[in-house]
């Protein structure tokens, strides 16, 4: 056989991510000895490393004595052969020849060797065909990692015959974790002699890489070393999978190593490569080398929040839930699935796109509604309210993605969910419903916002009370509006004394509605807000000036703040028109607008229902009026007053920082003082108004904070006016009745008449 030209040498190959070694396992050939068809090249090594599978080698150059420097990268080298290839001109022919591994030639089988042809029975020589020797050495723990590393094959002599010597090449094959620069790599190493001839004939050959592959592979190399090659070439002489490879650059009869990007043609089970002669007499196969640079989907956050990403989950709100999956492998990963768990319960999945290497994407999962406490409960009871979830999220859940580690794909992160006062929490309560002649009047005195800041501080609100000469209170309602108790978590204690025209009374506490905003625990200033309400029915009978006075009557240390207390009051007057009223309370601390301050609520989240019953009359209504009241409720366009879910109005609220009265229809309010820190409004909502239903008022707040209290709906309905009767001319009309029924209704009319004239 002749010699061909020497092909370039091969670069490095190096593929993976994370240091570790999977589903690795090494196989040792049995004992060789000579066989003329040569032996099966099979698989000696394969597994997962986050590091590199290093091929190197030099070819032919005609002589007997060649030498390879093998530059190999840092690492820690786990496995590696050293290959020489020695041309002995026919089978019966013998000789000697050295191999040294960087100057070591009397370990792991290193050293001389006698080569002895058709007799030959060294454990680690396949010879086959005429002559031709493909010796492999053990030099894992001979490698240098990060250094320079030469081996030398020479002939020493021949023994038996003219046995030629000449080195056909030396290929080292080294797979370690870790480097410089790790990739992600799933690998084969094949090894063996596989002599294809014509005379027996042995025309192809198999090699096989065993192993389930799943989903798709970006990256995947095929490194093959024929011992000798074509002549004449083959343009398809190697398949891979049963896809043709071209195979017309190997033009040499000696050694070659090439390599094919095979990626398109990976199977998800056992992967194969056929090769042939062609027309060659004899052609050596003796590595198959197929690397896979494999993704590593892994999570690398789960976060739950609301709205924005630095805010907690809440109770009771619709959430968000992001999941970061990450490409930590060396090759691009397809399109995947990532899925959610929360607690070890399925909550979803969603689709991630391809990532090449070192990419990340982030999924939002939606409308996650945990449900959890008020931290406030009745009447004023504070406890922490939150809870701590295992957030799970699986990477490539559908296993749709080859990954070099299908072990690493779920990450889990505990993450706490709280309750957020700041939220529509606390309905406001219908309280009184009635139906009469009469008007409804809210007042807050010359009442303003001021602090109670020791036990025995008093502030004192003057209301002066105009009701028309008959009237008759049917309702009167006091309302002590606070907010910023100390100490954190506490509630006010107060004293609230009246004092009308026959003395000063110390008035009984008839509900407390209190709020607070909550959070998280650790948060700072925690305070309370709310509504005391005192029935002063009994006490305002009439015009007249009221005094109030509320007491801190807590602890030292205990102190709160009053926003101008306000009065609710009910009367009936006969020369009123006639109305329906309804009169609700409560407190309900807001704040929307996405603002960092109350947790990023919408205000579709801070919008609070005060809800009015049907009511039962059936006259035809007139009017239908509304009244508000909101501490620290302002005109600034940040709240939203609602009636039946239609917007009524924007920046409604009046009386803030001014004095403000307004009558509208059958209702009065009034706010005295510059400072009372109340915000009242009165609207007209006939157009909205459902007769015979619930009818629902919504107070929202879009980023400013306030706290709803109070809400009033009054329908005044149409009244017939009574006839004036004619006595007269109803006798004369009665001249048009018929016989039959004129004595009858006549005789009734003159009674009717008789009486008007006796009254």
């Amino acid at each position: 056989m002749g010699h061909g030209k020497i092909v370039k040498k091969m670069d490095m190959v190096a593929i993976g991510t994370i240091a570790v070694v999977a589903c690795l396992f090494f196989c040792t050939p049995a004992l060789a000895n000579y066989i003329f068809d040569g032996f099966p090249v099979e698989t000696r090594a394969s597994g997962t490393v986050d590091g590199g599978v290093f091929i190197d080698y030099v070819p032919w150059d005609g002589q007997t004595t060649l030498t390879g420097n093998f530059d190999v990268p840092p690492g820690n080298v786990i496995w590696a052969r050293l290959y020489a290839g020695i041309w002995g001109a026919k089978p019966e022919y013998e000789g000697w020849v050295n191999v040294t591994f960087n100057g070591i030639d009397d370990t792991n089988g290193l050293g001389p060797i006698n080569l002895q042809g058709q007799n030959d029975g060294n454990a680690n020589v396949w010879c086959s065909g005429n002559g031709k020797y493909w010796i492999y050495y053990d030099v894992t723990v001979l490698v240098n990692d990060g250094a320079a590393n030469t081996a030398t094959a020479t002939k020493i002599n021949e023994t038996v015959g003219s046995f030629d010597g000449r080195v056909y090449g030396i290929v080292l094959v080294v797979v370690y974790e870790g480097g410089d620069d790790p990739k992600s790599i799933r690998y084969w190493i094949n090894d063996g002699s596989d002599a294809l001839n014509y005379v027996t004939p042995n025309n192809d050959g198999t090699t096989d890489f065993a192993g389930s592959v799943i989903g798709s592979v970006t990256d995947a190399e095929l490194t093959m070393v024929h011992l000798t090659a074509y002549d004449p070439a083959c343009a398809n002489c190697l398949l891979f999978n049963g896809a043709a490879l071209d195979t017309s650059m190997i033009t040499s009869n000696n050694f070659e190593l090439n390599r094919w990007d095979v990626a398109s043609h990976i199977a998800s089970s056992v992967n194969d490569a056929l090769y042939s002669r062609g027309d060659d007499g004899y052609v050596n196969v003796c590595n198959a080398i197929l690397t896979l640079e494999l993704s590593d989907l892994v999570v690398t956050e789960v976060n739950a929040y609301h709205n924005d990403s630095s805010s907690p989950a809440w109770f009771n709100l619709l959430n968000e839930i992001d999941v970061t999956v990450k490409n930590n492998g060396s090759a691009s990963a397809g399109v995947s699935n990532v899925s959610l768990y929360i607690d070890d319960v399925f909550f979803g999945k969603l689709p991630v796109p391809g990532l090449a290497p070192g990419a990340e994407h982030k999924v939002t999962f939606t409308n996650w509604k945990p449900v959890g406490a008020d931290c406030l409960q009745p009447i004023c009871l504070f406890d922490w309210s939150y809870h701590d979830y295992n957030l799970k999220g699986v990477a490539d859940c559908d296993c749709d993605v080859a990954e070099w580690n299908e072990t690493n794909n779920e990450a889990t992160y505990v993450d706490r969910v709280c309750y957020n006062g700041y939220m529509a929490d606390e309905p406001l309560e219908n309280v009184a419903q009635g139906t009469l002649h009469g008007h409804v009047l809210f007042t807050t005195g010359d009442g303003s916002y001021g602090g109670l800041n020791s036990p025995e501080d008093t502030r004192t609100t003057n209301y002066e009370i105009t009701l028309p000469e008959n009237a008759i209170v049917e309702h009167a309602e006091l309302n002590v509006y606070y907010t910023w108790v100390s100490p954190d978590h506490d509630c006010p204690d107060m004293e609230v004394c009246i004092t009308n025209a026959t003395g000063t009374y110390v008035v009984p506490l008839e509900n407390a509605y209190n709020d607070i905003k909550c959070t998280c625990p650790g948060t700072m200033y925690v305070k309370s807000w709310g509504n005391y309400v005192f029935d002063i029915t009994d006490y305002v009978t009439g015009s007249g000036t009221y005094t109030v006075t509320v007491k801190n009557d807590g602890s030292s240390g205990h102190s709160f703040y009053l926003a101008a207390p306000g009065i609710v009051l009910v009367y009936a007057d006969e020369s009123a028109p006639l109305i329906d009223y309804w009169i609700n309370k409560g407190a309900d601390l807001l704040f929307g607008g996405r603002d960092s301050r109350g947790g990023y609520l919408s205000l579709e989240e801070c919008i609070n229902d005060a809800a009015f019953p049907a009511s039962t009359t059936t006259e035809d209504v007139a009017t239908a009026t509304l009244g508000v009241v909101a501490p620290w409720g302002d005109t600034a366009s940040d709240d939203v007053l609602y009636f039946n879910d239609v917007v009524v109005g924007t920046g409604v609220y009046q009386g803030y920082g001014s004095s403000y009265s307004d009558t509208l229809d059958s209702i009065t309010m009034s706010i005295g003082a510059s400072n009372a820190q109340v915000g009242v409004d009165v609207t007209d909502v006939t157009s909205n108004y459902l007769k015979g239903c619930d009818n629902v008022v919504g107070q929202g707040d879009d980023g400013n904070c306030m706290m709803p209290a109070n809400a009033f709906l009054v329908v005044a309905y149409e009244e017939e006016e009574e006839p004036d009767i004619n006595v007269t001319e109803i006798e004369l009309n009665c001249g048009y009745l018929f016989a039959s029924e004129s004595n009858e209704i006549c005789a009734k009319i003159e009674n009717i008449g008789d009486a008007n004239a006796g009254a």
